[in-house]
């Protein structure tokens, strides 16, 4: 093992010093941005292009965890697939049902 000479010593002590001031100011500035965008309640809207078995399949999820997400279009060729999708979204998910397509 090697001993670490003086000069190494003291910027180890500066990085030390310089790196922790600037965590320090990070997570003091984090509780007030934390807290102002829990102020504000959004849900995000998506339209959904194509309602087959892989979209099908994240639409069960949103619905299933109850995310904070709205689903005002719903667009498919097959009205099958639309309506599959579209039996999800309506158990109690949003207030109103989706507007359908079979138009891309």
């Amino acid at each position: 093992m090697s001993q670490s000479s003086p000069a190494n010593s003291d910027s180890c002590r500066k990085f030390l010093l310089l790196s922790g001031g600037t965590v320090a100011s990070w997570l003091l500035g984090f509780p007030a941005v934390h807290t102002s965008a829990a102020q504000k309640e959004t849900r995000l809207g998506i339209g959904i292009i194509g309602c087959g078995g892989i979209m099908h399949h994240h639409v069960k999820g949103l619905v299933g965890r109850n995310e904070d997400v709205e689903i005002p279009f719903l667009c498919d060729v097959d009205p099958g697939q639309i309506n599959r999708i579209k039996g999800h979204v309506r158990q109690g998910f949003q207030k109103t049902p989706p507007m359908i397509t079979g138009k891309y």
